[in-house]
């Protein structure tokens, strides 16, 4: 699976004609994602794979799909406590991380 910083095996602009048109779809749009299987799904029924045998750019395709889905879980996660820490006041928030900090 590629990224900005470090292109994958299949990466797209390294294979694309000068003129060739191109839709990148990254992980912070929330249809990316499905998108993605269900390229996979539609390239395995047009290529009639058999089943349990398919390529390895579909393989990559379809942890990318899960890896996007990762990364909006961990980023989502980050906004939400970027925002909870943002709205209480300094009182509250020693408060809370002592509360947090408390053994179980």
């Amino acid at each position: 699976m590629g990224t900005k910083n470090n292109p994958g095996k299949y990466d797209c602009y390294a294979k694309a004609e000068p003129d060739e048109p191109m839709f990148i779809l990254l992980a912070r749009d929330t249809v990316a994602p499905k998108a993605v299987i269900y390229w996979c799904e539609e390239t395995i029924k047009l290529n009639n794979y058999l089943p349990g045998l398919r390529d390895l750019k579909i393989d990559e395709a379809f942890n990318c799909a899960s890896a996007m889905r990762n990364w909006r879980a961990q980023r989502e996660e980050t906004e939400r406590r970027k925002y909870f820490i943002s709205v209480l006041s300094d009182e509250e928030l020693v408060a809370e991380v002592k509360r947090r900090s408390m053994p179980r």
